[in-house]
């Protein structure tokens, strides 16, 4: 494949709109890229709430540690499930499916090994994680499965 070569993709107004042609090296870096993101996220996330927690801020609001949680395991989903954008459809679905599994589980044990390093464990943090997972999961599943039945393809883009 000659990777200055170009090809013609119809544009929204149907006019003829020149891109660069995207050879199979493209999609595997941007893969490579999510992949070392979502580790190193996944990473600092276990480091952060591990640190002790000393007192409250001079600002406190009601129950923001939940949006907190509900944010980092969003964010830790959403990323995951955009270094899996290559899956065919049905199999997207299954893999997106078991690993929001995995962050459920992971996000129960977080909670549990807090307890040893005096923060409290909390229920109602892993359903807060939970809830992040979940959203993230659903968008990023409707998402690409829409791009892909927009697209006629089981890769967005391709």
């Amino acid at each position: 494949m000659d990777a200055g070569k170009q090809t013609e993709q119809r544009g929204p107004s149907d006019e003829a709109v020149p891109h660069p042609q995207r050879g199979p090296g493209t999609q595997r870096r941007r893969g490579t890229r999510y992949r070392r993101i979502w580790i190193g996220y996944w990473l600092v996330l276990f480091v952060v709430m591990h640190v002790p927690v000393f007192g409250k801020g001079p600002v406190t609001i009601e129950h923001a540690d939940k949006l907190v949680h509900c944010a980092a395991y969003f964010l830790l989903a959403w990323l995951g499930g955009s270094r899996l954008s290559q899956s065919a459809p049905p199999r997207l679905v299954l893999m997106l499916a078991v690993w929001a599994v995995i962050y459920a589980l992971y996000a129960g044990l977080d909670e549990w090994l807090q307890s040893y390093v005096g923060r409290t464990m909390s229920l109602y943090d892993w359903f807060a994680d939970l809830a992040g997972i979940i959203a993230a999961t659903v968008l990023v599943a409707f998402r690409r499965l829409r791009a892909a039945s927009t697209s006629g393809s089981a890769v967005p883009g391709g």
